[in-house]
Formats: C-alpha cells, structure tokens, sequence
C-alpha cells in the first residue's frame, strides 16, 4: 500500500521576497512623498498666513495718518538699537506697523531690542534654530525682506497712489534679510530674495502694496531675471541686465557694421 507524501513549504521563495520587499519600498517612498508634500504645504500655508497678518497690521499703520506722515508703507531695513524714544521708518518696517499691536515688543531701555512674534518667521526658514515665543528681530530672526520701489528707495508715499499699480509693486517677500537694506534692484534681489526659493519648492511669497499675497512659482528655465520680472514688472531694473546686454550688443554691432560701411567708402574714394 502506497502512502502518498506531499512536502509542505515552510518558507518564501526568492522571487516572492524580492516582489514582497519592492512593494515595501515603493510603499514606503510614497508614504514619505506625501508627509514631505503635506509639511512643504503647511509651510507655504503659514508663511501665507504670517503675510497675510503683517498686512493687516500694515492696514492700520496706512490708517493711522499721525504716525505714517504721507507714507502709505513704511521702508525696510533692519533696526539699529540706536538709543530713541521717537520710532520711525530707520528703525524697521515691523516696528512701525506694530504701533498698534502686540506683535512686537519696543524697546523700554537704552540698547534693548525690539522683540517680535512668530508672524514674522518663515516656518520654511531654516537659516537659524526656530525661536520660541517672542525673538529678537534680527537679520537672521526675521524671514520677510522689504522692497523700497520709489525712485528715491524710499517707503511708498500717498501721492504716488494714483501713478502705481500696486498689485504689481511688492512691498514684502521671502528672503535672507540684510541688515540696513531693502530690495531695491536686480542685484539686491538677487542677493535677498533668490536663496529663499527653496523654502516653498520653488514658490516665492511676496506680499504686495495692495497687501495682497500673491505667489509666485519659480520654473526650472526660468532666470533670476525672469523671476525679478515676474515678481516686480514696475521695478526700475525690471527689464535689465538681461535686456540692456542685448540691446548694447546690437548697438555694438549697428557701431561696427556702420564703422566697415564708412572704411569700404573711403577705400571707394
């Protein structure tokens, strides 16, 4: 009488661990997609909502015509810690929009610092540890960059209302603050503004003069010209350096084409 065996398996094949092992992998990878994309969110959401504060505090100051003096925005720049009891614009933007506010706390002594709230950190800002509770602003404290686009690289004044649009003219953005300058041009972009772009995967948030916050996606082929352009189209250097090199080549070339026309002319002489 014959006895039929069969073998049991008591283990995974090769094949089966690897198809096993690869699925764990993939799983893995988008699991963490998605927690990076979810936190890279939350990040642009709250430096939106930290620029959307600073404007209302912004609204007030532009209200309150006993302390703005004509000026509709205040100026950048960082504050000094020069000893003074009268705080103007050469102090920092966000002591004065935060006269009427507890955003900030003022100096009650020679030398203190001005003290601000989260509002003014950039949650994708990681130049220096986060602070906690109330910080000193300081160039590396602060996360938002000012722009100062009157001729006179000054804050916007009233009267200039009616000859700029200022839902194109930025007054605020992410950036690498400097202490005692504001955006004003290309260069100064380019030094202030530009190595904040990957705080939001390539998205820069800039907070313009309507105090409105806008967006503004930063593509793989696009220059830091391009970039400056979108941003700031009204911006005095918004058309250069890339448009001045190019129309200096072509003058070049009119000068040197102009210049062989004349020597073949005297040679025809």
């Amino acid at each position: 009488m014959k006895l039929s065996l069969t073998r049991r398996r008591t283990g995974f094949t090769l094949i089966e661990l690897i198809v096993v092992i690869s699925i764990i992998v993939v799983l893995g990878t988008i699991a963490a997609v998605t927690i990076m994309s979810s936190s890279e969110s939350k990040d642009v959401a709250r430096c939106r909502e930290n620029l959307g504060q600073i404007g209302a505090l912004a609204q007030l100051y532009k209200d309150d015509k006993a302390i703005n003096r004509g000026r509709m925005l205040p100026t950048g720049g960082m504050p000094d810690n020069e000893a003074t009891e009268n705080f103007d614009e050469s102090e920092g933007w966000w002591v004065s929009i935060a006269r009427k506010s507890d955003t900030c706390v003022m100096p009650t002594a020679d030398g203190d610092p001005v003290k601000v709230d989260g509002i003014f950190r950039c949650p994708g800002d990681d130049r220096a540890a986060k602070p906690e509770g109330l910080f000193e602003a300081s160039a590396e404290t602060i996360s938002y960059v000012s722009w100062t686009p009157d001729e006179e690289n000054g804050p916007i004044r009233t009267a200039a209302l009616s000859e700029r649009d200022l839902s194109r003219t930025p007054w605020l953005s992410d950036g690498e603050p400097v202490k005692g300058s504001s955006v004003t041009d290309f260069a100064s972009f380019k030094s202030m503004v530009m190595p904040a772009v990957t705080r939001h995967k390539n998205t820069i948030l800039v907070l313009y003069a309507d105090l409105v916050v806008r967006p503004v996606e930063v593509l793989d082929d696009m220059s830091d010209e391009d970039v400056y352009k979108q941003i700031a189209p009204l911006m005095p250097d918004a058309a250069a350096p890339g448009k001045a090199a190019k129309e200096k080549g072509k003058k070049d070339k009119k000068d040197k084409k102009g210049k062989k026309k004349s020597r073949a002319s005297r040679e025809d002489d």
